[in-house]
């Protein structure tokens, strides 16, 4: 694929996914899920958006405040425009499975199910994005591997 078959499927990705979901990538592994994400086929590509504006807002400023936060465990310095892929997954898989885990010390799950419904969670509990505990959850992007087994999570072994 040439230079400019990418140009035209990076336009066609902006023209149809209008609210793009921030977390697309996390999405994408099958790692998460989100009520309001929706599929759609560009090409032989897969985008994802979001269906709500107010909710993808809401998640953009996360992800702004988990690379803001996490860039030390991303051996980054300052807060680059575009992470790369590998980075990116780090951030928003590790990001994401730290904050269910700060909710709930115990979660023993690899998946997020709903990012928005564990975002309004975290927003009752902490009031503002924020609030919420950044330390801890940069602990489990620092952890995070996208190639993991599928018998371990964060070298515990266990699902």
């Amino acid at each position: 694929m040439s230079f400019m078959d990418h140009r035209v499927l990076r336009d066609g990705h902006r023209a149809l996914a209008d609210t793009p979901c921030p977390f697309e990538k996390a999405i994408a592994t099958r790692l998460c899920g989100c009520q309001h994400a929706a599929k759609t086929q560009i090409a032989e590509r897969e985008a994802i958006r979001c269906t709500v504006a107010d909710a993808q807002d809401v998640c953009v400023q996360l992800l702004m405040l988990l690379v803001e936060n996490g860039t030390f465990a991303l051996r980054q310095t300052g807060t680059p425009a575009a992470l790369p892929h590998a980075k990116a997954l780090k951030i928003q898989c590790g990001g994401l499975l730290g904050l269910q885990r700060a909710l709930d010390p115990y979660e023993e799950s690899p998946r997020v199910n709903n990012i928005f419904g564990l975002v309004k969670r975290a927003l009752l509990r902490y009031k503002d994005l924020p609030s919420f505990p950044f330390a801890e959850i940069v602990r489990e992007v620092s952890t995070y591997s996208a190639r993991r087994s599928r018998n371990t999570r964060s070298g515990s072994g266990s699902e």
